[in-house]
């Protein structure tokens, strides 16, 4: 893990804050029209935008695809400015990372804490680090709220990391959901429920769309789209055309793979990479409002995010006719689960969560 500390002088205190991120993805940088790939895969609300059948989606119509760029990049909406960054607040900490499908976070260049402070005093994000902080306090307040959430986090990360410590082939989200709810109930000192198989259809039709394929040395778009019980899976050029397609069965189960040791020890760190991003601020917002323990949304929050990665290893080998998978293939499949997972903080896009 690489981390970096820093300050975020917001209106009404100074916050310390912690940039984390994998070792193979210590930084981000983001020239001038380097890909602009996060314009076509994000959709932020309130914007003019029309229809592009090759993407199957709305593109907004600010885009520059010329020059990949915004066309009102200084008046973008806060989606846009926020982008890749996710964050929330615990102990009067912001805690901060990169979304790892964008293909600036391959840069070996170090985090600018100065601009990234700078975003976080811009309004209205501003205003949304003191919601989260006041909705934090309040959850740790109250005991029903609450139920020792923070020796959940703990625990559930201590045995997630341990449990991927020893992994080395895919499938894992059945056991991951079993050790998350495991976790959950016997700190509470209960008889923990059996999971139910996850339905692999589903998780497929939940995570179908435009996706950043973002791998060590090239970037493009990707595309899964589930039509009935078919499922299509390409890669478009930069004319948005599609290339490398094919399309298969919908699956009805994830494909067993073996992992090489590059593969495995990017995943470990991807996992410790989650374990340090702030799931507890996530939990406590979505509890105060719908007013459930922190630990249960914790359980399924953190065990959702395991979907997308399964599921993305599992089209992205059928797409490349894979038995096993290196570092280059996890980088993709990482990024895919990243472009599902980014708004479970960033608060837009696309995310499902078991």
């Amino acid at each position: 893990m690489v981390t970096r500390a820093f300050t975020v002088p917001t209106k009404t205190i100074i916050y310390p804050a912690m940039f984390v991120a994998p070792a193979w993805a210590p930084g981000y940088v983001c020239p001038k029209g380097l890909c602009g790939l996060c314009c076509l895969t994000q959709s932020p609300t309130g914007v003019s935008s029309s229809h592009n059948a090759n993407l199957d989606k709305a593109v907004c119509r600010s885009y520059n695809s010329e020059i990949r760029t915004c066309r009102k990049y200084l008046d973008r909406p806060t989606v846009c400015r926020k982008y890749p960054f996710a964050f929330g607040v615990e102990n009067d900490r912001i805690l901060i990372s990169v979304s790892l499908e964008c293909p600036g976070t391959n840069s070996k260049t170090d985090i600018d804490t100065d601009a990234v402070s700078s975003m976080l005093c811009e309004e209205p994000t501003n205003a949304i680090i003191t919601f989260m902080d006041s909705q934090y306090r309040s959850a740790v307040s109250t005991p029903g709220i609450w139920r020792d959430a923070g020796q959940v986090w703990t625990e559930l990360s201590r045995r997630v990391q341990e449990y991927f410590s020893k992994k080395t082939s895919l499938p894992c989200l059945q056991e991951v959901q079993q050790l998350t709810v495991d976790t959950v109930w016997g700190v509470a000192g209960e008889e923990p429920p059996e999971v139910p198989p996850c339905s692999v259809g589903t998780v497929t039709k939940n995570t179908q769309g435009l996706y950043i394929a973002t791998r060590f040395e090239t970037h493009a778009l990707g595309l899964v789209k589930v039509i009935g019980s078919k499922t299509k899976i390409s890669l478009l050029d930069e004319k948005w055309r599609e290339i490398n397609k094919i399309t298969i069965k919908t699956p009805t189960e994830f494909l067993s793979l073996e992992m090489d040791k590059d593969a495995q020890s990017m995943i470990r760190d991807y996992v410790s990479f989650l374990c340090n991003r702030p799931f507890l601020s996530l939990a406590s917002i979505r509890s105060v409002s719908e007013h459930v323990p922190v630990p249960i949304i914790l359980q399924r929050a953190f065990a959702g995010v395991f979907a997308p990665l399964e599921a993305g290893a599992t089209l992205v080998a059928h797409r490349d006719h894979l038995e096993s998978l290196d570092s280059n293939a996890m980088r993709e499949i990482i990024s895919f689960a990243e472009g599902n997972n980014h708004s479970i903080f960033a608060g837009s896009g696309r995310v499902h969560t078991l």
